[in-house]
């Protein structure tokens, strides 16, 4: 099962203004975490996977020139971060994401057939195009979700 977005995806939400600055600034100085998946030359690319000791300038302009393809936890720390709940729902093979903006009080909702991808991305799409305001994630001085054995942490 796919666990990050597709491009198409990622090309979607960005016509509508999704960005994560704090991951895409260290990405632009070629810090990345063991995981992400970058999109290049019409292939993914998966930090720690993909990219061989042999091919290690390759992972730098896979870095410089590919597109980020966020996972589900980083779609899940972008709402997380841009102040709303959320709940995750699978009901009848549909997955379905109803997110509160807590500042706003508005609920928005997204479900698909597909992943739960998919109903993410659905949902973050929708809270995009509404510009009720500026969703720009604001994490904690610091932060870093990912431990030095590269597994996911929430702090």
């Amino acid at each position: 099962m796919r666990m990050n977005v597709s491009i198409g995806h990622i090309e979607k939400l960005r016509k509508h203004g999704f960005s994560f600055p704090h991951y895409e600034n260290e990405i632009r100085n070629g810090i990345v975490e063991k995981g992400m998946v970058f999109w290049y030359d019409c292939e993914e690319w998966i930090e720690g996977g993909q990219v061989f000791s042999d091919q290690l300038s390759l992972r730098d302009v896979v870095i410089k020139n590919g597109v980020w393809l966020p996972s589900l936890e980083y779609l899940l720390l972008w709402l997380k971060y841009n102040s709303f709940s959320y709940q995750l729902i699978y009901t009848e093979g549909r997955f379905s994401v109803i997110a509160e903006d807590i500042i706003l009080s508005e609920l928005y909702e997204g479900a698909n057939q597909g992943t739960i991808i998919d109903a993410l991305v659905k949902v973050i799409k929708r809270i995009c195009q509404s510009k009720k305001r500026a969703y720009v994630p604001v994490l904690p001085k610091g932060y870093k979700p990912v431990g030095e054995d590269g597994m996911y942490t929430d702090n």
